[in-house]
């Protein structure tokens, strides 16, 4: 699994690593470099600091591990339907 975090240029680089280590227990080694979108289109638009954390993406890279994973969010998606 690789994680890719972006966040926004006010927010603290180290603590929003820290959160997302934590937040999803893989090692330092799994995250890659931490980007810092430029959007002059959206800037003043939205709510500062709606997203504290930034925004994650996590890609897998193993078959078998993706439609496991699959598997377990579709099981919690009809588990809470019933």
């Amino acid at each position: 699994m690789k994680v890719s975090v972006r966040i926004f240029s006010h927010l603290n680089e180290a603590q929003v690593l820290r959160y997302w280590r934590e937040a999803t227990g893989l090692p330092a080694e799994n995250f890659k470099k931490v980007t810092i979108p430029l959007s002059r289109s959206s800037t003043g638009k939205r709510p500062f600091n709606r997203l504290p954390f930034g925004v994650v993406q996590i890609s897998i890279n193993d078959t078998r591990l993706y439609h496991r994973i699959m598997g377990w969010i579709e099981g919690v998606k009809y588990a809470t339907i019933a």
